[in-house]
């Protein structure tokens, strides 16, 4: 090789070279420039999270298969890799170790046992993935009051509902308005700005150093660095031994688990600490849909049913009116004197509440009649419209609260 090629050579691949570091990978993005999430793909490239094609482009409009689903939240969230292959139709797949670290746990397979790498991901299946990543919405969870549904498209009997909510309630979730399309396939531009954004989520785990009701501070000492303080909004889902609670029932101590915006905002809070009377009133008032608060369950074990009746004597009447009631029924059914009532009165009322509250009528008519101790024979929860095991679990629950005596 005479000597005008090699400095030819030496000369090419010299400038070819400060090409590339004049024109990091970052920025030959150029299907990217403009759109709505571009910040995110660009921050999580940047990151070594995600990568573009070899042409230079990301395809921000292209829908992402389960396995590359997998291998991005294994990156993101910084999970282990497995080498035990969980799933039988993965085992000589490219991403069989990002699969089972993210099979079973977080990434459920089919029926019939398989993972199906190459389907593509749900809107639907991404946001439950991300959530139980982040250990928020699990099974034993119980909202103070049902979740409500933010899309017409998500009732409340999709599998995904609570997952969804959650999603949404964190701020991870693009602007879907109306609609989320649960099972429509997720395009790469869209799993960028939820992984980005649950990314930048600051999630502190340690113990309540201290509750201000006036400012609406909780203040966390965390496993490991200075106190963090976070504010709590009326939007905050807050719960305390997997019951959904308010700040004023969380407790100097209790072990927690918070998720903060970048604002220091609280979005999520679990503690756990010492079972109490608040705890059992909590989740009697979660099985019953929230329709009766905890504190007026308090009020009704003590035998204080005068300052519950306020909370339901407009909409009572109405109801009443309705199931055909008498206006003196009514009245007398509204002022408490269950004595006065006949058997077909006692009925109404009754039947009228139970409409009204989503309960069951024969709990109603224990609950007026003061027949607390009744309430151990109920039977099981799923006579309340909920699922339960354990034939008194309620009555086991209201035993606890303070007043309580069960009648003989």
């Amino acid at each position: 090789m005479n000597l005008l090629r090699r400095i030819a050579i030496i000369t090419f691949l010299t400038t070819a070279c400060l090409l590339l570091l004049a024109f990091p990978a970052s920025a030959a993005l150029d299907d990217i420039r403009g759109n709505w999430a571009e910040t995110a793909i660009r921050d999580l490239k940047s990151a070594g999270i995600i990568n573009g094609y070899p042409d230079g482009t990301f395809k921000p409009d292209r829908s992402l298969t389960r396995a590359e689903f997998a291998k991005l939240v294994v990156e993101t969230f910084d999970l282990p890799t497995a080498e035990a292959v969980s799933f039988p139709d993965t085992r000589t797949h490219w991403a069989k170790e990002y699969i089972s670290a993210v099979g079973t746990d977080y990434m459920t397979g089919y029926a019939d046992g398989a993972f199906r790498p190459e389907r593509n991901i749900s809107r639907a299946e991404a946001a439950a993935v991300i959530t139980r990543i982040m250990k928020l919405g699990t099974d034993n969870e119980k909202p103070l009051k049902p979740w409500n549904a933010s899309f017409a498209d998500v009732p409340r009997e999709h599998w995904a509902f609570q997952q969804i909510e959650i999603a949404r309630h964190i701020g991870i979730l693009p602007n879907y308005e109306s609609n989320f399309a649960p099972d429509r396939a997720l395009q790469r531009d869209e799993v960028a700005w939820m992984l980005w954004k649950a990314h930048n989520l600051n999630v502190v785990t340690g113990s309540v150093a201290a509750v201000d009701l006036t400012q609406n501070k909780l203040t966390v000492l965390p496993d490991e660095g200075d106190l963090v303080e976070a504010t709590v909004d009326l939007d905050t889902a807050m719960f305390r031994n997997n019951v959904g609670t308010e700040l004023n029932d969380i407790l100097d101590g209790d072990e927690v688990r918070v998720v903060l915006d970048a604002s220091g905002n609280a979005r999520y809070v679990k503690s756990y600490g010492a079972v109490n009377s608040n705890d059992l009133a909590a989740r009697a008032s979660s099985y019953l849909k929230g329709r009766i608060t905890p504190d007026q369950i308090q009020a009704i074990v003590a035998g204080d049913w005068e300052s519950v009746k306020a909370n339901f004597k407009g909409e009572l009447y109405d109801q009443l009116l309705k199931y055909g009631a008498t206006p003196a029924e009514a009245e007398t059914i509204l002022m408490a004197d269950w004595g006065s009532l006949t058997e077909l009165g006692r009925e109404r009322l009754a039947d009228s509440i139970a409409a009204e509250l989503g309960l069951d009528p024969s709990m109603v008519a224990l609950i007026m009649g003061q027949n607390l101790g009744g309430l151990l024979n109920i039977g099981s929860l799923s006579q309340l419209g909920q699922s339960g095991t354990g034939s008194t679990l309620l009555g086991q629950l209201l035993q606890f609260l303070p007043g309580f005596q069960p009648a003989s």
